[in-house]
């Protein structure tokens, strides 16, 4: 069976492709070029000469400009938080890429992302959890198409990273002790930096307090992100103060801890895998709100192309993020982006 692995040069997706040729698969190596450099091109040339498979590049930078960096500047100047890596594992590596493979004849598409799947008795596939819960990365591909995953191969779902640099030097691969990758491929240090390379215009506003008093000014709302601590330029207060809200004429608002919990978040842009949308037969699911956030038991209402969540408490929810919701087994049931969420706030007990 012919199988297109995605090498980009870091040591997982590396592994995943020393693990595909065990299990017997035809393998060809792609790398996807995403911007005008890619610094890890040599790192894929050298695994695939070493792994002995073709090699071949695919150029998708310029849709990756258009649809995911316009998209990530967009979303600052409209004041809300984007998340560029869950959008670009629905519309490159999980969307271009499943398309060229399919184009070139490929039946399966590898990565070396932490993650699984699984096909349910519902006849719907999902992504589910990798038994890494701290290498995880299915929250990632929370908007995943459902029609895509059958494609989808994970080698490194039941493994751990430990694991996986073993393997490596097994194999004698030349990226065994490579470090691993950042976050956002993009952006190279602070995501500030990025914006103020790109240019973008910035909003500057007053610094709110939980009452409506000015305790400062700001150059720009784009520089905050709610709940961030740390750089918000003011002191002197008895306890610290985290950004709880930004505004979209530019005044940023800041709070103490206890204000940044919301009983209700309400999301739309909803993606369904294993839940199917004609049915959304569910009262609860155990959902993320941010990629670092643990999962939270939470109950469901849908609303036509919204769906609430209501718990003990969200820790400062950003609009423009995304929530991911999961089975009691790990299985990705659907996700969404945050719109708006509760006024009203308190500390869970």
């Amino acid at each position: 069976m012919k199988a297109l692995i995605a090498l980009s040069g870091g040591v997982d997706s590396s592994v995943s492709a020393a693990l595909m040729l065990e299990k017997g698969y035809e393998l060809e190596a792609v790398h996807m070029k995403l911007s005008d450099s890619s610094s890890d091109l040599g790192d894929a040339e050298r695994v695939a000469k070493a792994l002995g498979i073709p090699f071949r590049i695919v150029d998708f930078s310029d849709f990756f400009e258009s649809h995911i960096i316009q998209y990530f500047l967009g979303s600052y100047s409209s004041g809300e938080t984007p998340n560029p890596c869950f959008l670009c594992n629905r519309l490159v590596k999980f969307g271009k890429l499943a398309e060229y493979a399919q184009e070139e004849g490929f039946h399966k598409i590898a990565t070396g992302h932490y993650a699984g799947t699984a096909l349910h008795s519902n006849g719907r596939y999902s992504i589910v959890q990798a038994v890494d819960t701290k290498k995880d990365q299915s929250y990632y591909m929370g908007a995943v198409q459902e029609q895509t995953i059958s494609l989808l191969e994970f080698p490194l779902a039941n493994i751990t990273k430990k694991e996986t640099r073993e393997i490596a030097a097994n194999f004698n691969l030349p990226v065994s002790q490579k470090k691993d990758s950042q976050e956002i491929c993009f952006v190279k240090n602070d995501y500030r930096d990025f914006l103020r390379q790109r240019k973008l215009d910035l909003h500057p506003g007053r610094v709110l307090l939980p009452n409506g008093a000015v305790a400062g000014n700001h150059q720009g709302r784009e520089m905050f992100t709610i709940g961030q601590r740390r750089g918000l330029g003011i002191g002197g207060f008895p306890e610290p103060m985290y950004v709880a809200g930004i505004e979209s004429q530019g005044d940023i608002q800041i709070a103490p801890e206890p204000d940044l919990w919301h009983s209700t978040v309400r999301l739309g842009a909803l993606h369904f895998q294993k839940l199917d949308p004609d049915k959304r037969d569910i009262d609860f699911a155990f959902v993320k709100i941010r990629y670092n956030a643990a999962l939270q038991n939470v109950k469901v209402q849908f609303h036509g192309e919204n769906v609430t969540l209501s718990s003990e408490g969200f820790w400062a929810p950003a609009p423009g993020q995304a929530a991911v919701a999961y089975d009691e087994s790990g299985a990705i049931l659907f996700s969404g982006i945050i719109q708006v969420y509760s006024e009203l706030s308190h500390k869970l007990s």
